[in-house]
């Protein structure tokens, strides 16, 4: 029996897109998708992070016919991911089918769509030394190392009868605590940088109703929280910090808001500094959360208010992360100490499914301080808090 060389190119043709329609309706079938969290975080009550892939519509039988031909970014990226698992690693945040189309590209070129610098890039190897101006530029961290012990300071013998254990005479708990370590031991760092306050924003932007809370201003977003807590710990407390400077939520030339890749481009630059850097121990990604004011503030028995403090958690049921128990222990400690010295600071500890950079270090955690609504001021205090919290499980050796 002959076969035209025409029939058979056709007939291979037919098979191999029978296959290919095949494949798509078993995977629109699929339930659940392997993108589909079993509970979405909580960074702003009903929004995942921007950073985190979102669930697709669930469908079954018939239905997933239609499925095939919709716009569906994790279905789309779930087909994909079977041959570049790369693109369910460090490309899980496209907000639609286009953004995992550019993805793909950029996986496979080192081009995106969207940058028209890449292209020049790809072509002159040499310009990738070129960074776009922008205020990511600035030093990309800053390292905070204790000098010397505070001297101690003269107290004059008190004559009178009080007694030596009376509790309104002792010290602040952190006031004797020096640890006096030179060697960088925290790194402090913000995914989502630009990410601020109300009221910090208003009298950043001198907008009465600016929009949007977030602000590429170091002295108004997080950058401010995480200088705070840097500089208590280094002062206060001898402990050499490693305070990250650099905006990962901005376009590709430094400027505007692009939380894309965020958690991608983080995680490169604290997996290089945790090389360079063996004696870091602490790893912390301090964000500022949506929730509202009621459940983020704290009010003292002397009327002092701050912003409390929620852990978040990283899992290993879509990625790779095999010792996030050891994370959970030191969540667990943390939130102990917290209770301890500050009642009221821990506002809960959360875990989710996705792990949030925190693979790179048994000692890595996110924090959400305050909400929204919090007034800096109050996230200030909350800072040195957590410096002070931060100071007692090093010194208490109950790092990882």
């Amino acid at each position: 029996m002959r076969w035209k060389r025409g029939r058979v190119s056709g007939q291979l043709i037919a098979l191999y897109v029978c296959l290919v329609i095949l494949c798509f309706i078993v995977a629109a079938g699929r339930s659940p998708s392997p993108f589909e969290p079993e509970a979405r975080p909580v960074f702003g009550e009903d929004d995942p992070p921007d950073d985190v892939p979102t669930p697709g519509p669930s469908v079954s039988g018939p239905a997933s016919l239609l499925y095939v031909f919709l716009p569906s970014t994790n279905f789309y990226r779930s087909v994909l991911s079977y041959g570049l698992p790369g693109l369910a690693d460090d490309h899980g945040d496209a907000e639609s089918m286009w953004d995992t189309l550019e993805e793909l590209i950029h996986v496979l070129t080192d081009v995106r769509l969207s940058e028209p610098f890449s292209y020049i890039r790809a072509t002159y190897p040499m310009l990738a030394l070129v960074v776009p101006p922008g205020p990511g530029t600035h030093p990309s961290y800053v390292m905070h190392l204790p000098e010397a012990p505070p001297e101690p300071e003269q107290v004059e013998e008190d004559t009178e009868d009080d007694p030596p254990d009376d509790p309104e005479k002792r010290p602040d708990p952190g006031a004797e605590l020096w640890l006096g370590m030179k060697e960088p031991r925290v790194i402090i760092y913000h995914t989502h940088t630009q990410e601020s306050y109300w009221d910090a924003v208003r009298e950043a932007t001198g907008m009465a109703d600016p929009g949007e809370p977030f602000v590429a201003n170091d002295e108004y977003n997080v950058l401010r929280v995480g200088d705070e807590m840097a500089r208590a710990l280094q002062e206060e407390y001898g402990v050499g910090v490693i305070h990250v400077q650099e905006y990962f939520d901005t376009m590709p030339d430094g400027t505007g808001m692009n939380r894309v890749g965020a958690y991608a481009r983080s995680k490169d630059k604290i997996a290089a500094l945790l090389q360079e850097y063996p004696s870091v121990s602490v790893v912390l990604d301090v964000h500022r959360d949506a929730t509202p004011r009621e459940i983020t503030a704290f009010e003292s028995d002397s009327g002092e208010t701050w912003a409390r403090v929620m852990i978040v958690l990283g899992t290993d049921t879509h990625l790779d992360h095999p010792e996030w128990r050891k994370n959970r222990e030191f969540a667990e400690d943390m939130a102990e100490v917290m209770e301890e010295h500050y009642p009221g600071l821990h506002l809960r500890t959360m875990k989710f499914d996705y792990r949030y950079n925190q693979h790179l270090s048994p000692g890595a955690l996110l924090l959400e301080v305050g909400g929204v609504e919090n007034a800096l001021d109050e996230a200030l205090k909350s800072a040195r808090m957590l410096a002070h919290v931060i100071a007692v499980l090093l010194n208490e050796d109950r790092t990882p």
